[in-house]
C-alpha cells in the first residue's frame, strides 16, 4: 500500500488541478488578481489591434492625441472611476466635465508618460 500512495497523490493532483482552473467566480463578482492574468489584465479590455481598427483614422498604426480623444470618451462612459480620475486631474475650468480641449490635453500628457511629462524609455 505504501508504494501506491505517491501514485494516488499524483493521480489526484492531475485530476484536481484542471478542475480548479475551470471554477469561475459567482455572477457579478470580480475575479482575483491571479485569476485575471498577468499585471491585472482584464478579459473585457480590447486588444491593441481592435483599438487601432476602431480609432486610428489615418491608419498609421499609432493613435495620435486627436485620435485618443474619442477613445477616452468611450472609456470614461464604461469606467466611472477612470472618468473621475481624469476629471480630477485635467478639468482645468473645474466645471465637473471634460471638454474636447481638456481631453486633448489629457491625451497629450498621457502619451508622454507618467514621470514629469517625459516619454517612456525606448521611444
Amino acid at each position: 500500500m505504501k508504494a501506491n500512495t505517491p501514485i494516488l497523490l499524483l493521480a489526484t493532483a492531475v485530476i484536481a488541478l484542471p478542475c480548479m482552473s475551470l471554477a469561475k467566480p459567482p455572477e457579478g463578482e470580480r475575479p482575483s488578481r491571479g485569476e485575471r492574468g498577468n499585471k491585472g489584465e482584464r478579459p473585457e479590455r480590447p486588444s491593441k489591434e481592435e483599438m487601432l481598427a476602431k480609432f486610428d483614422k489615418d491608419a498609421d498604426g499609432k493613435l495620435s492625441p486627436q485620435e485618443r480623444v474619442p477613445m477616452l470618451k468611450e472609456r470614461m462612459k464604461k469606467q466611472p472611476k477612470f472618468a473621475d480620475r481624469l476629471k480630477k486631474k485635467y478639468d482645468a475650468d473645474k466645471d465637473g466635465k471634460l471638454s474636447d480641449a481638456e481631453l486633448l490635453e489629457a491625451a497629450k500628457k498621457m502619451r508622454k508618460g507618467k514621470k514629469g511629462g517625459k516619454k517612456p524609455k525606448g521611444e
